[in-house]
């Protein structure tokens, strides 16, 4: 098994590769897995639930119903609509802060699990992207993005963010919560 730690578990006993039998299922932050099969959260087409469980759809055309509980129906789908608005899971136990994104007329909010500055920016990147272009969301190129500026606003002043060390000074400073406000630097 992988060294990173899951983000969820469960056992189902359901039909699996044409095999009906008791099986864990492991959620990580891009992929989960069922009996040592990996499964990418992008090759996850479809997640519905049915009354007594959950069916997950593949791209490759697979198809698992996982019959569980109410429960744990409940907290299944809503990692997948997670990762649906996010493409990761969020682990709310590792969440350090959050970020108001002001770009142009459209604000977005996002959690933070690092200090890193790159991985702020593909974060929030990705969470424009996704908005603007919801169809693409597998195909985005952050690369495009290049030439946006990233900065806190305090008052009428703005103040640049552009390594990890501004982030984790405004983070800090504004106790785990700021507001960044983007502009396109061209």
């Amino acid at each position: 098994m992988d060294s990173e730690k899951y983000t969820f578990t469960t056992e189902s006993y359901f039909e699996y590769k044409g095999v009906l039998d008791m099986y864990p299922i492991f959620f990580y932050t891009t992929y989960m897995l069922i009996n040592n099969d990996t499964i990418q959260y992008s090759k996850v087409q479809k997640v519905s639930k049915y009354k007594t469980g959950l069916r997950i759809l593949t791209t490759d055309r697979e198809s698992f119903d996982i019959p569980c509980d109410q429960e744990i129906k409940r907290k299944i789908f809503g990692f997948f609509k997670c990762l649906n608005e996010n493409t990761v899971s969020i682990d709310m136990n590792k969440v350090i802060g959050t970020a108001i994104i002001q770009f142009g007329e459209s604000h977005f909010i996002v959690f933070m699990t690092s200090t890193s500055y790159e991985d702020f920016r593909k974060l929030v990147l990705k969470r424009i992207a996704f908005h603007f272009y919801p169809k693409d969301k597998h195909q985005i190129q952050i690369d495009h993005f290049e030439e946006f500026r990233f900065y806190i606003r305090e008052s009428n002043i703005r103040i640049p963010l552009d390594n990890n060390s501004d982030l984790a000074s405004a983070l800090f400073h504004y106790n785990n919560r700021i507001t960044v406000f983007i502009t396109n630097g061209k």
